[in-house]
């Protein structure tokens, strides 16, 4: 019996310090910032990055569509190219709107099917399609504007590798 019990407190003492590790694991992974300034400043950097990669791709997005519809008169207009993979009840609100106005109003996810579309146009500045998209995916998350969930160091880096992708890609 006593072997037992000593046995018993042995496993609980080892159960509660893994418990404590873990926990102190976990505390480490997650941002620490001194005030809510500090934490307020990294959002305003990482939003600026993607403000200014969001106003820049859907520049490019235009001109290329633009200049691809001038050299193949056997396309569709660029409106329509633009509005091609939208659903039909925000198409209707759109479709009365300038190509550049049309571009402006996409959401994220509808600008980067808009660019695997049209992906013959974009595959010199992109590359790989798959990380094109998986980048896009991670940008789309925006932590920021969510209550989802904590965010870890981890989440920090990759939406930052993501920007920086892009910011090389768009700099080619």
């Amino acid at each position: 019996m006593m072997y037992e019990g000593l046995r018993l407190y042995i496993e609980k003492k080892q159960d509660v310090q893994a418990s404590i590790a873990s926990s102190e694991a976990e505390k480490g992974a997650q941002l620490q910032y001194d005030s809510v300034d500090e934490w307020a400043e990294e959002l305003a950097v990482i939003n600026r990055r993607r403000n200014i990669i969001e106003r820049n791709l859907r520049s490019i997005v235009l001109d290329f569509i633009k200049f691809d519809s001038l050299q193949n008169k056997n396309e569709k207009s660029v409106s329509e190219r633009i509005l091609r993979k939208i659903p039909s009840e925000r198409k209707k609100d759109l479709i009365r709107l300038p190509p550049r106005e049309i571009a402006n109003q996409l959401f994220w996810l509808e600008l980067c099917e808009l660019i695997e579309n049209e992906w013959r146009l974009f595959e010199k500045m992109f590359i790989d399609k798959k990380q094109f998209h998986l980048n896009m995916l991670q940008i789309n998350k925006r932590f920021d504007a969510h209550a989802k969930e904590d965010i870890d160091r981890l989440d920090i880096g990759l939406y930052r590798d993501s920007l920086k992708w892009f910011e090389d890609c768009l700099g080619r």
